[in-house]
């Protein structure tokens, strides 16, 4: 029975990921280690064959950016790891051709603006400020520290351009996703699953009824 309950949950895991996994950039938790009185915490990204990075456009201090599906130019390509909680000014790295911003509230990519951004921790966000770079390419180390050890689960918002040559939509339109990522607080904020999600939750419970009936 318990084995049962594991498969379920973890089906429903695993779609939750698929969801939202599929971002032309990806950014991902590394570790997070004590030094001294602070921890650093370390992220990299890894570049899909349909995307590149695009400095073109301004850099994204703004609540909002362009939405997708429309040309890229506006704002430079950028991602933001959304509430990380006990950040030390100044303690970011990253690797060349991006450069850093901190604020408490944004920069959002458009579509996703109905995201949860707390506006008393701050946002970390790096944007590219190089040469057009076109996947697949894995990135370097990007992080910072903070005051503060505890995990807990937080977003990061990508806003990346498309490099879809014979797909629709076109090659140079604006790519925007967001996921879940691990930083320092002890909350968590968990993105809610799409109606597949829970059509599929929803059979696999159906199932476990219908095999503890037969059972029976």
């Amino acid at each position: 029975m318990k084995r049962i309950l594991h498969a379920i949950v973890m089906i429903s895991m695993l779609t939750l990921v698929t969801v939202y996994a599929q971002a032309q950039v990806i950014v991902s938790s590394k570790n997070n280690v004590f030094v001294s009185d602070s921890w650093t915490w370390t992220y990299q990204a890894q570049l899909s064959t349909s995307s590149e990075l695009d400095s073109n456009g301004a850099v994204p201090n703004v609540l909002l950016t362009t939405t997708d599906m429309m040309p890229t130019g506006t704002y430079k390509d950028y991602f933001t790891i959304y509430d990380f909680d006990g950040f030390l000014p100044g303690s970011n790295f990253q690797p060349a051709n991006f450069d850093f911003i901190s604020q408490n509230v944004g920069p959002t990519p458009g579509r996703i603006a109905e995201l949860t951004d707390d506006p008393n921790i701050p946002n970390l966000t790096w944007f590219y400020t190089g040469p057009t770079m076109t996947g697949p390419q894995i990135l370097s180390f990007f992080g910072a520290k903070s005051s503060i050890g505890e995990m807990r689960r937080s977003i990061v918002a990508v806003d990346s351009t498309m490099h879809n040559k014979y797909t629709s939509p076109p090659d140079g339109y604006v790519s925007q996703s967001l996921r879940n990522i691990y930083v320092p607080g002890p909350a968590d904020i968990i993105l809610t699953p799409e109606p597949s999600t829970f059509l599929l939750l929803g059979a696999g419970v159906a199932g476990l009824a219908f095999w503890r009936r037969r059972k029976q």
